[in-house]
């Protein structure tokens, strides 16, 4: 194979001995194995175009705020230096609030793209509602680009803070998050429709 045809991974090894999980079946695979090939599943991307408008929700925790990264650094780049290729979407009424959650505020990467993107929306004009930011995390310290909350993400916690009117709810992390709050969402009136699993 050509150096074209092959991406590496880093991959980190979520150690749950009740879960089987595809991180800890491929740290305890024999060392000179003959590696492995990975196909699919394929998702449906986030479906956001330049046309997009109202409230978008994501909710991560751990490493699943990984999937968004691209996403904060396209839009900042969008309120920063708008152009043809890159349109500020904002200008459309769209808005994005993040609920994340960390074992420590330091597991939060992407953390500086997130602050420039709110603090460039606000010199920029835009109402604090489009871009929200709010943290669960240990030694997380509110400032004026994020909250930050001690509840977890249940379905009290959705029912108070989350405009149900949403187009779009994206959720990505450990399993059991992946299962509660699609589930807890679900409970309260979001269709399935608009949850996405990212």
């Amino acid at each position: 194979m050509g150096p074209c045809e092959t991406l590496p991974l880093i991959i980190k090894n979520y150690n749950i001995p009740k879960a089987k999980t595809l991180s800890s079946f491929l740290h305890q695979s024999p060392l000179g194995s003959e590696g492995f090939s990975l196909e699919g599943p394929y998702g449906i991307g986030f479906g956001l175009t330049n046309e997009s408008t109202g409230l978008h929700v994501i909710f991560a925790a751990g490493t699943g705020i990984l999937p968004f990264i691209d996403l904060f650094d396209y839009l900042l780049e969008s309120v920063i230096e708008e152009s043809i290729l890159v349109k500020n979407i904002f200008k459309n009424g769209f808005k994005l609030h993040v609920y994340a959650s960390f074992m420590n505020i330091a597991d939060l990467v992407g953390l500086d793209v997130c602050e420039k993107l709110s603090e460039a929306l606000i010199q920029s004009g835009f109402d604090e509602d489009a871009f929200k930011l709010v943290i669960r995390a240990a030694g997380a310290q509110e400032s004026q680009f994020f909250q930050v909350t001690e509840s977890e993400f249940d379905v009290s916690f959705i029912a108070s803070h989350l405009d149900l009117n949403c187009i779009r709810a994206y959720i990505c992390g450990p399993p059991k998050f992946n299962e509660t709050v699609p589930r807890d969402l679900k409970a309260l009136g979001l269709p399935a429709e608009r949850i996405t699993l990212a």
